[in-house]
């Protein structure tokens, strides 16, 4: 049923009409010594998408993810949203498309009937946090995702504490046919000296 979230077999057509999937999205931009190391993102999903994922993953029905049905959640319902970069558009040194190949520390639980999964994306290399940006969309429309809540980027480590996350519209790059902007994020810190 859910095969990374349904979304990659679906014709073109049937994904532009209207979302199918919601995700309120939350991200945490990890520091290391005035340097972004990597990001971790938060997914929470909607009910009815989240009583699927219970369905078939909560083998013992007992309303939490146990270790053991951890992997077959990540490999059955996550690892497939590789195709679509994991919703995510990373922008290094300002112009440089960063490609997801790898996320590290999944996680996944059940909060009110709610799935959440937990996920970083470790960069190759520190950067300096003034030269990235982020966004989180779906090409297709067939999944809504956004950054929601009232503080869904938080800056942690050494380094962050002097910075700034700030969402705004992506002017440069409109999506579902140049109708909507997705959010960009993007850091304010002080010049080193």
């Amino acid at each position: 049923m859910l095969g990374a979230l349904t979304i990659c077999g679906l014709s073109g057509g049937e994904a532009r009409a209207h979302p199918h999937l919601w995700i309120d999205a939350a991200a945490t931009v990890l520091f290391e010594k005035d340097r972004i190391v990597g990001i971790r993102f938060q997914w929470i999903f909607d009910e009815f998408f989240s009583a699927g994922v219970i369905g078939e993953f909560d083998k013992n029905k007992n309303k939490t993810f146990d270790a053991e049905e951890i992997e077959p959640l990540r490999v059955g319902a996550f690892e497939g949203t590789k195709e679509v970069g994991f919703f995510t558009d990373i922008i290094m040194n300002d112009t440089e498309k960063f490609e997801i190949q790898t996320t590290t520390d999944f996680a996944a639980r059940i909060e009110k009937g709610v799935v959440m999964y937990d996920f970083t994306v470790p960069f190759p290399a520190p950067i300096d946090p003034t030269k990235l940006t982020f966004s989180v969309y779906d090409m297709s429309y067939f999944v809504d995702i956004g950054f929601q809540g009232h503080e869904p980027i938080k800056l942690s480590g050494d380094g962050s504490e002097n910075c700034a996350a700030s969402v705004t519209e992506d002017r440069l790059n409109p999506i579902y046919g140049g109708i909507v902007y997705p959010k960009k994020v993007q850091l304010q810190c002080p010049k080193p000296r």
